[in-house]
């Protein structure tokens, strides 16, 4: 009779035991393709956000190109890299000083020619075959007139000067300044794209 019995419990032991691999199996099965779904998903969600990421580095590229730097700083800080969001951050500061110097430059004008600036006389010293007395008298005109007094007050309680030869050659370095960054930022915005563009590449 125990010999029967054990032979049974033996029997039940080794079913339990063989449910128990397919058990386990199964689930390492399963778990094992939850996991793929889960990559899988991952994967997606990382193609939607890269090309989403593309998109707006290329409408920001694409602005750049038509000499639009309107876009934000926090634009180009979230989108590109820090050396790229420092260029734009620079080229709006730059363009900011031009603006300034610009509005001077137009209120040095306005000041001169109120003062008595004529400009068909600065005009024709440039024209071919004009004479040597056109030419000292426009001469002497731009020496008399390369700072101007306004008759306001600054800050410090000084008469506002303006020097007109100075703001212009402020304007040109500027200028200079601003073309070289902006080739320089269109060239690493293309460069950065191309590098980011990893969902293209699969």
């Amino acid at each position: 009779m125990s010999t029967v019995v054990s032979g049974a419990t033996l029997a039940v032991t080794i079913v339990y035991v063989v449910a128990t691999c397919f058990i386990l199996c199964a689930n390492k099965k399963s778990a094992e393709l939850a996991q793929k779904q889960l990559k899988a998903s991952e994967q997606a969600l990382q193609k939607t956000i890269d090309l989403q990421l593309y998109e707006h580095r290329l409408q920001i590229a694409n602005k750049i190109e038509r000499d639009d730097y309107s876009s934000t700083v926090v634009e180009f800080a979230l989108l590109f890299n820090k050396k790229i969001y420092m260029q734009q951050d620079k080229i709006q500061t730059l363009m900011s000083d031009m603006e300034i110097l610009q509005k001077k430059k137009k209120e040095y004008w306005e000041i001169a020619e109120s003062q008595g600036y004529d400009h068909d006389l600065a005009h024709e010293a440039t024209q071919a075959g004009a004479s040597n007395e056109t030419i000292a008298l426009a001469k002497l005109q731009d020496e008399k007139f390369s700072v101007v007094v306004d008759g306001a007050w600054d800050e410090e309680g000084s008469l506002l000067e303006y020097n007109g030869p100075e703001i212009q050659s402020h304007i040109e370095s500027l200028r200079n300044e601003i073309k070289n960054l902006k080739v320089e930022l269109r060239k690493n915005v293309v460069s950065y794209i191309k590098e980011t563009t990893t969902f293209a590449q699969e």
